[in-house]
């Protein structure tokens, strides 16, 4: 089943097909002999198998580039991110077509930048709608997003708790 992961993988993260696309290549590629689906195995079971390794792949990727980062932040920034992208190009070569590994490191940067100044990454709601508490101290209610340098995922977080995380980085405290 190898490479008829491999196919839905790829396909995945070139990002330009449907789920019900990939499951038609997972079946071309059975009826074609590159690679028997197993019994009792569907197309769809192996298309979320290939989902769920490349969340991972994504998530133990990001964490790497923003440690990186972190620990580089007074380097010159773009050596810093050549080495970034070539470490990951490193673990995972089949990521360099399409450039996968320069959009998922300047994704990264993008929003350690944005961490860094007190910026939110992402505004998800608008006068009048409904907030949700800060993920950090539970008890202020905000519309915005802001990358948590512990555990470098985007989260509903206030502005104060943000603040609070990015003086404790750059005094080397996390």
């Amino acid at each position: 089943m190898s490479l008829l992961l491999k196919i839905a993988k790829r396909q995945i993260r070139k990002n330009e097909l449907s789920d019900g696309q990939i499951i038609d290549l997972i079946r071309q590629a059975d009826q074609l002999l590159l690679e028997q689906i197993p019994a009792n195995t569907t197309a769809g079971t192996i298309l979320d198998r290939a989902k769920k390794e490349c969340s991972r792949e994504v998530v133990r990727a990001r964490r790497t580039v923003f440690q990186a980062l972190i620990a580089g932040v007074h380097e010159v920034r773009q050596d810093l991110f050549d080495s970034v992208v070539a470490a990951l190009l490193n673990e995972h070569p089949e990521w360099d077509e399409n450039g996968y590994a320069i959009l998922l490191a300047g994704d990264c940067r993008r929003e350690l930048d944005a961490a860094l100044e007190g910026q939110p990454v992402e505004v998800f709601t608008r006068a009048g709608e409904s907030r949700l508490p800060c993920n950090v101290c539970n008890v202020i209610m905000c519309g915005e997003k802001y990358l948590s340098l512990e555990t470098f995922t985007v989260i509903p977080m206030c502005s104060e708790c943000s603040r609070e995380q990015t003086k404790e980085v750059l005094n080397g405290k996390i």
